[in-house]
């Protein structure tokens, strides 16, 4: 039923979670005990397979359609110096780290047009607290100046995801799985109505203004990092 209402609604493609089988390292079958797993997201156009996003593209295709509920960011800790604003695992590897669940989320999306300059605005708030740090240094509390650094790596590091996912439908497979489209349908029905028969040629060059704001919050629970003797 899901599937039919999204391939109904208008301005927006169909995404569905993409499921594979797990295989033995030699390939000889399939495992017994876990015998499939998602693994990204599938990008439909009408009722045509374009392609995959992967699991950072499909992050930030969750972000812009408001999907995200929990998830967990490595990011450089900012005792590692200025510069560094990646939330990308393999960028932190050898590097001082701190762990941060986003548990509260929130997206909002705005339409401009003009003429045929469409300009969608993303607007993202994430709020999460601490796991865990891997430095020596006593840096974090809620005063800490450094704070503020964090909070610009988390806001960094989703933005990073918004924009591979946005990279890969617009530029190759061009299919709106966002629903900007739906988003003008239902706030500038007589913009839509003008668009709607060239959407497919305007949605590629969709100028996507993203906004996000990061908050580490309840910082205080790990305050004194743990020392290796």
């Amino acid at each position: 039923r899901e599937v039919v209402v999204a391939l109904s609604r208008p301005g927006q493609e169909l995404l569905l979670p993409r499921i594979l089988v797990m295989e033995k390292e030699d390939g000889s079958g399939v495992q017994k005990e876990y015998p499939i797993y998602l693994s990204g997201l599938a990008v439909f156009h009408k009722d045509k397979l374009k392609g995959y996003l992967n699991d950072k593209e499909s992050r930030g295709c969750n972000w812009i359609n408001n999907r995200i509920t929990r998830v967990t960011y490595v990011l450089v800790s900012p005792t590692e110096g200025k510069g560094i604003e990646s939330g990308d695992v393999s960028a932190a590897v050898g590097k001082e780290t701190a762990t941060l669940e986003v548990f509260r989320t929130g997206t909002e999306l705005k339409a401009e047009v003009n003429g045929e300059n469409v300009k969608i605005i993303v607007e993202i708030k994430a709020e999460g607290h601490v796991q865990e740090v891997i430095t020596e240094d006593q840096w974090l509390s809620d005063d800490s100046s450094l704070i503020a650094s964090l909070n610009r790596r988390l806001a960094e590091a989703i933005r990073d995801d918004v924009r591979a996912a946005l990279d890969k439908a617009q530029k190759e497979y061009k299919s709106d799985v966002f629903g900007f489209g739906n988003l003008i349908y239902r706030t500038l029905p007589r913009e839509w109505a003008r668009l709607e028969p060239r959407w497919e040629e305007i949605f590629p060059r969709v100028e996507v203004e993203v906004l996000v704001e990061g908050n580490a919050r309840r910082s205080g629970l790990i305050k004194d990092p743990l020392r290796m003797r």
